[in-house]
Order: structure tokens, then C-alpha cells, then sequence
């Protein structure tokens, strides 16, 4: 599909960085660029590329952990969100006369957490982190205590143990304290600035597209590729701010 709009208002600004977060996005943007690309666009992923390294130079002792193979923790979370549904599903599949109230709960249960399927694991690591954030926060009170119950306590612990590595993998949930963040809030702000000329560079090039030149569909489909690590970033913290949903006990 070769159609396309663009607000560019959406890229006057890079979304709402901290250093560890900043430091994904900017991996995902650099993994994303057209290529060929025009000279500005290289230019601009270059200064990128730049900022970056010097924001995870800065961010010194916590680094590593952004570093820490994500993809590795992005499997545990897979796994372990996995089984949990599985289990749902098969607490679902029991016959009415084993137990019609914990079947009902299982299918009630199986629709709240996994409704949509399991494509959240196919999310980008930001976006889904944010989705399984969201998923856990509802697990408290009966809800807590009837998928132990239905899916085992001990999946339970495995998937926010999971939750929590994958945190630490991407830098999110690593702490810092006021002179950490004095120290990154001057290269954190260069990468928001490089982002957000990255982005409009792409913009820029988008707009300048011939609607009747043979590669306009490829070049559309470049810059879709392009801006999606920033739009699938606003939308995971989108997510993440949304308040918690009452799940039905």
C-alpha cells in the first residue's frame, strides 16, 4: 500500500526519552534507515549515531545492562507469557462437570489477558515491555489469587521474574540517582535533538516524493519503516500511561 500521511507535528519533538529508553529507540531508528540514503538522512543517522554513543558512554555502570542481549530475555518473556496462556487455555478446556466455575474463570481470565492474541510478543522490546507492564499491573487482589489457582503460582513468579530481567536488559527499570541524571541530562537532551532531525529528515524526503515515479511504493514503504521505531515508541508509552483496567473478580 503506497498511501501514506504524515503529521509532521509528530516529529517537531522526539518522544519523551529517559537514557535507557533513549538508548533502544535509538538502536531501533539506526536499524531502520532507508538505504540508499539521501545524503541529509545519512547525515542526520549519523549525528544519531553520535549522540548515542556519547549518552551510553555517560550512562557508565548501567550500560551494560542495556546491552545485556535483550533479544535473549525477550525469548524468557515469550515463554513465559506463553505458558501462562496455555495454561489458561487448557483450564478452559475442562470438561463442565470437573469444576464449570473455574472453567468459566479460566475462559474469563484467558479473554482479559490474551483477548488479542499473543501479537503483543511480536511488539518491538519497548513496545513490549510496555504491554506486559500493563498485563501484570492487573494481577492483584482475586485475580492473583485465582490464576494461581488456575495457571500455578509458581508460572506466576516465573513471568514477573521474566518481567523483571527484561527490564534490566533494556535499561528501563535500573535506577539513578540525581548525579547519574545530571550527568546524562545534557547527551540525553543531543539525542533527543538528533532524533528529532532525523525524523524530519525523513519527513522532508516523504514530502518530496513523486506520486508518479516508478519507486514512489518502495520509497513510501522506506519511510514507513523509517519513523516506525518513533511511532511504535509513543504508542508503548501511550500504553504504559493508561490507567489500570478493573479486571472482573
Amino acid at each position: 500500500m503506497a498511501d501514506l500521511s504524515i503529521d509532521a507535528a509528530r516529529y517537531i519533538r522526539a518522544p519523551r526519552l529517559s537514557a535507557a529508553n533513549g538508548i533502544g529507540l535509538a538502536n531501533q531508528i539506526l536499524q531502520n534507515v532507508p538505504a540508499p540514503p539521501l545524503e541529509a538522512i545519512a547525515t542526520a543517522a549519523s549525528r544519531v549515531e553520535r549522540s548515542v554513543s556519547v549518552l551510553s558512554d555517560a550512562f557508565g555502570t548501567a550500560a551494560p545492562a542495556v546491552g545485556a542481549k535483550p533479544h535473549l530475555i525477550d525469548i524468557r518473556v515469550d515463554r513465559a507469557w506463553g505458558s501462562v496462556e496455555k495454561r489458561l487455555d487448557a483450564a478452559d478446556a475442562l470438561s463442565e462437570a470437573v469444576d464449570s466455575a473455574d472453567r468459566a474463570r479460566a475462559a474469563e481470565l484467558h479473554t482479559t489477558f490474551f483477548g488479542e492474541g499473543l501479537a503483543f510478543l511480536k511488539l518491538e522490546y519497548l513496545s513490549e515491555h510496555a504491554e506486559s507492564e500493563k498485563r501484570l499491573k492487573w494481577i492483584v487482589g482475586d485475580v492473583e489469587t485465582d490464576l494461581a489457582r488456575l495457571v500455578g503460582a509458581n508460572y506466576i513468579e516465573n513471568l514477573r521474574a521474566a518481567h523483571r530481567a527484561y527490564g534490566e536488559a533494556l535499561g528501563i527499570t535500573a535506577p539513578l540517582d540525581a548525579a547519574q541524571e545530571a550527568k546524562l541530562a545534557e547527551p540525553l537532551r543531543a539525542l533527543g535533538d538528533a532524533i528529532s532531525n532525523y525524523s524530519m529528515q525523513v519527513v522532508a524526503w516523504f514530502s518530496n516524493l513523486d506520486a508518479s515515479a516508478p519507486d514512489y511504493a518502495t520509497n513510501v514503504e522506506a519511510v514507513r519503516k523509517a519513523l516506525a521505531p518513533i511511532d511504535k515508541f509513543r504508542e508503548g508509552q501511550i500504553q504504559a500511561a493508561k490507567p489500570v483496567v478493573a479486571v472482573a473478580t
